[in-house]
């Protein structure tokens, strides 16, 4: 129990400074740290369960990755 209460502290002050950035700083400076969650998932899953990503996800998440980079790329410019 003292686990998922500590879990959820810490989810709740992470989505807490979140809102923050989001609320002094514009998305497309903040989106790219946000994909790092994906490079997350993969660390613990294998990690913890020992599961290697199918090749498919792996492309799946390139595909995210490099479109936020693009469209962070774009908002740059445009400004």
């Amino acid at each position: 129990m003292l686990g998922f209460v500590g879990v959820g502290i810490v989810a709740g002050t992470a989505q807490f400074f979140l809102f923050q950035a989001y609320r002094y700083a514009p998305v497309s400076t903040i989106s790219p740290f946000e994909y790092t969650i994906l490079a997350w998932a993969l660390v613990w899953g294998l990690v913890f369960w020992g599961e290697i990503p199918a090749p498919t996800s792996v492309l799946g998440m390139v595909i995210i990755v490099v479109a936020g980079a693009l469209l962070t790329r774009y908002e740059r410019r445009r400004r």
